[in-house]
């Protein structure tokens, strides 16, 4: 493996010698590796990327709702990002007969924005290395556990600090395995407004087919809006609030990326594990996955059957179904990347060369593996109790959040509009039959041939559990109307409910039975990651290692690249509206295309978006690092000009999390020239494309898009 970015506390010179390709890079230490970055083909410096006291690029990147990524693309707040980054907000503003899902939103004027109570936005402002503030006076004496206290207690005292100087959001993240700590501080606005998005058959087109396949042609993009006090300060939604002004949105190219051009991906990856020992690998590839995939396998084929039939269901299931599908198909493509690209092996020979390296790395190495094969029957099991029931039940789902509340807090309007969501997008009966799926799959099909699995007692848990199907808060109706009339009334019969009370006995169960004997196995582990990090760093002294992924912000830069993922296939980078119309079925509902589509492709009313060879663009891949979080992210071209919304990996690439590998990892874009013509021609939005700046040529020429009648 190919491993970047080693700190300066350990090395004092760092290099980003082989910077295209694998690697989350933190943007705040670019600067000093400017050289190498344009050799790579950027044209900006490094302080246009990342300055903390001017304006950069990073201005215009923004965490979109804590889960995905999202860009400023005009002067008035307006952002871009995926269609399942913002899919919530738009199935909650959905209903049979008014299905945005279906047929797609385009606000005509500021006024039909629609506002999404706890939807926001983060900027960062500056992040930091504060590794010396946070590791200070820490005694090497100290247990594992006093030092862990005493870390959390200079993290607390350096927020507090922080808090006092500036009204910002101040966290304190650890890389490598807490040797170091940075510091984001970001400032959040909390009115973010529904703007425009494609009808499904565009957003989520290829749905669970296409998803991480490629070719791919998905328009998934949403368009939002930032709102602020008329002063341009972080508000809750509010009538007054006005289009937060954005200084310096991104400009938009349409001229698009061709083979080998240099890109980069801006944004909030998630988590990564790129320096775990083969045994952790190991793993999650033959322990947790082949079960996650199982439990999975059965929920779907269950939600499925019922949303093909059901308009009603198919609107509340959308979200569950898509976010649950997607995680399944994800583990799959992990498995067979490993396995088809070798990284175990790859993994093993760094692991050799940390125990090379003497005695104590070899005695670490041992206990950390012992470790491993101790907690995997356990880590198994409890990933079969989270799945089935935490995840997979959505009855005992709510009767977790309900565990540790109080009576004022279930009064507060925060709680009942929870509630009110919950029950909008709940069907008892399909709960019912899943849970009864799911179980059967826990209790009976896998432990087969797993003898180390704990099972709780068959009869005990299958009856129990589906009894509880009866109870009160399996009435959507009756519970509703109880806690309209009185939330105490209703808090007492929700304690008494069988569910809560089945909660309750099996969650002293998991804690009992798996979580206790589990501890002494993961303390094991995750304090023997630091050595072992240490020991990567020093046997591959001469490397560049990156910090994992952990929802701070990052720069990923590529290429586009074809690729071939195996023997006599091979893929190239684009992909257009013929491929797409050459996968139509009509009346699928995963390929069905609706005749306004289908009229422009028929026209090739392309408008200014259309490639030099006439057709239309659709999507793009490159050989850019990313990661869950990196959903809605923007990619740049090598004048950090968009050229693409990022949303997707090649389903043989998954494995990244783990393992780079770049014969065959790639990220998966929706090309900007398809999302403006979406906009533009199918949605009749073309004020929204004059609030923004569209560049074309090499010379980043201004284009000026043709002033349309209105429509209204």
């Amino acid at each position: 493996m190919k491993q970047k970015l080693l700190f300066a506390s350990l090395i004092s010179v760092l290099s980003f010698s082989a910077i295209a390709g694998e690697g989350m890079w933190l943007p705040f230490l670019l600067s000093q590796n400017e050289a190498a970055l344009r050799k790579s083909g950027l044209r900006l410096t490094a302080k246009d990327l990342y300055d903390a006291n001017q304006a950069s690029l990073k201005d215009a990147v923004v965490h979109f709702g804590g889960f995905c990524t999202g860009e400023v693309v005009s002067h008035q707040g307006l952002i871009f990002t995926n269609h399942h980054c913002g899919y919530d907000a738009i199935q909650e503003h959905s209903s049979v007969n008014n299905d945005l899902l279906t047929y797609g939103f385009w606000a005509k004027n500021l006024a039909e924005e629609k506002p999404n109570p706890g939807l926001f936005v983060d900027f960062i402002r500056y992040m930091e290395d504060v590794t010396p503030l946070i590791l200070q006076n820490i005694p090497s004496k100290l247990t594992d556990t006093e030092k862990a206290l005493a870390i959390k207690s200079n993290i607390q005292s350096l927020i507090q600090q922080r808090e006092s100087l500036r009204d910002l959001e101040y966290s304190v993240k650890p890389i490598y395995y807490g040797m170091q700590y940075i510091l984001v501080a970001s400032e959040r606005y909390s009115d973010v407004r529904l703007v425009g998005a494609p009808p499904s058959y565009i957003g989520k087109f290829g749905s669970d087919t296409d998803n991480w396949v490629w070719p791919r042609h998905t328009g998934d993009f949403s368009v939002f809006r930032v709102y602020a006090s008329p002063q341009g300060k972080p508000s809750a939604y509010h009538a007054e609030n006005v289009p937060l002004h954005i200084a310096h949105p991104l400009k938009i190219s349409i001229s698009g990326a061709e083979e080998n051009d240099f890109t980069m991906v801006y944004g909030f990856p998630g988590r990564t594990e790129e320096y775990l020992p083969a045994a952790g690998v190991s793993q999650a590839v033959d322990w947790l996955n082949p079960l996650r995939i199982g439990v999975r396998k059965r929920l779907l084929s269950t939600w499925d059957s019922a949303m093909r039939v059901s308009p009603e269901m198919k609107i509340a299931y959308a979200s569950k179904y898509a976010s649950s599908a997607n995680a399944y198909k994800k583990w799959i493509g992990v498995n067979i990347g490993i396995k088809r690209t070798g990284a175990l092996q790859a993994i093993a020979k760094e692991e050799a060369a940390v125990v090379h390296l003497g005695y104590e790395f070899a005695q670490n190495v041992k206990s950390i593996n012992a470790a491993y094969e101790a907690a995997n029957p356990l880590m198994a099991s409890r990933e079969l109790y989270a799945e089935v029931v935490l995840r997979g039940w959505e009855l005992a789902g709510l009767a977790s959040q309900l565990k540790g509340l109080t009576e004022e807090k279930v009064a507060s309007a925060e709680f009942a509009a929870f509630l009110q969501d919950f029950y909008k997008n709940y069907n008892p009966t399909l709960d019912r039959r899943a849970l009864q799926k799911t179980l059967a799959y826990w209790l009976v099909e896998a432990p087969h041939g797993w003898p180390s699995l704990q099972v709780p007692p068959l009869e005990k848990t299958q009856a129990s559990a589906l009894a509880c199907m009866d109870g009160f808060l399996a009435h959507p109706k009756t519970s509703l109307s109880l806690y309209q009339k009185d939330p105490s009334a209703w808090w007492k019969e929700a304690q008494a409910d069988p569910v809560m009370l089945w909660m309750t006995e099996y969650q002293s169960w998991a804690q009992t039975t798996l979580s206790t004997p589990l501890k002494p196995f993961l303390e094991t582990i995750s304090n023997g990651l630091p050595l072992y990090m240490r020991g990567l760093m020093q046997a591959g002294e001469g490397k560049d290692f990156y910090p994992d992924a952990n929802s701070t912000l990052r720069l990923a830069s590529g290429k586009v690249l074809a690729y071939s993922p195996a023997d006599g296939v091979e893929y190239t980078t684009h992909t257009t509206l013929d491929g797409m119309m050459a996968k139509y079925i009509p009346g699928d509902y995963e390929f069905d295309i609706h005749l306004p589509l289908r009229a422009l492709y028929a026209q090739k009313d392309f408008g200014p978006y259309a490639m030099p060879n006439g057709q239309m663009p659709v999507c793009f891949i490159a050989s850019n690092h990313t990661s869950g979080g990196n959903s809605g992210s923007p990619a740049f071209n090598a004048r950090g000009e968009l050229i693409g919304i990022n949303f997707d990996r090649v389903w043989e690439g998954t494995m990244s999390d783990y393992y780079f590998d770049e014969r065959i990892c790639r990220n998966v874009m929706v090309d900007i020239r398809y999302v403006l013509f979406i906009i533009d021609k199918l949605g009749g939005a073309s004020h929204l494309i004059h609030e923004m700046e569209l560049v074309q040529g090499h010379s980043g020429r201004t284009f000026v898009a043709p002033k349309k009648a209105s429509k209204e």
